[in-house]
């Protein structure tokens, strides 16, 4: 190697649709309704993670009951939600017991992620898990998330899940 050349060694071009990790803390009992989901729905935990934040963060329902914690404004799809710095913040600590889940997004939707986490004043890793909690208690979401993916019928052991799954998005639900 002459002098003056560079070593193309330790460089490596970057794919621009590169996913960024994100690894939330979550309750166990949300983490178990979460793998129950993604076998019923024969999906990959990691894209059912993905599709159920995306799916949350648009979702005008699920941020109406968010709002109460907006510290700043946020705007998502030509609505604002008006945030104010004197609201509660949401807790950083999970309760129960707790596991850490790892999935992946694009980085334009990692960016709404951010956008969403400072709109909260949490970090975007805590910002999945809530839209996560909030997303699996919302009866249409999840309906919603079942018709995407569901593209079989379903065998005994699945329908068996999918009731414990059922049961679990009820109780939320009237929480």
């Amino acid at each position: 190697m002459g002098v003056g050349t560079i070593s193309r060694e330790g460089y490596r071009k970057i794919r621009s649709d590169k996913k960024r990790d994100v690894k939330p803390t979550i309750n166990l009992e949300l983490k178990d309704a979460i793998y129950r989901l993604s076998y019923v729905s024969n999906t990959p935990v990691k894209d059912l993670i993905e599709w159920l934040v995306l799916d949350a963060i648009r979702n005008q329902k699920i941020l109406t009951r968010l709002v109460g914690y907006f510290k700043r404004d946020l705007v998502v799809d030509g609505t604002l939600y008006v945030g104010n710095h004197e609201r509660d913040q949401f807790s950083k600590l999970v309760p129960g017991k707790t596991e850490k889940v790892t999935t992946r997004f694009t980085q334009y939707d990692y960016a709404r992620i951010y956008d969403f986490s400072y709109t909260l004043e949490v970090s975007p890793s805590r910002a999945v898990a809530i839209l996560l909690e909030f997303a699996m208690s919302d009866i249409p979401t999840v309906n919603k998330c079942l018709k995407s993916f569901i593209k079989h019928e379903l065998t005994d052991n699945q329908i068996k899940e999918f009731n414990k799954l059922n049961k679990y998005v009820l109780k939320k639900a009237h929480h």
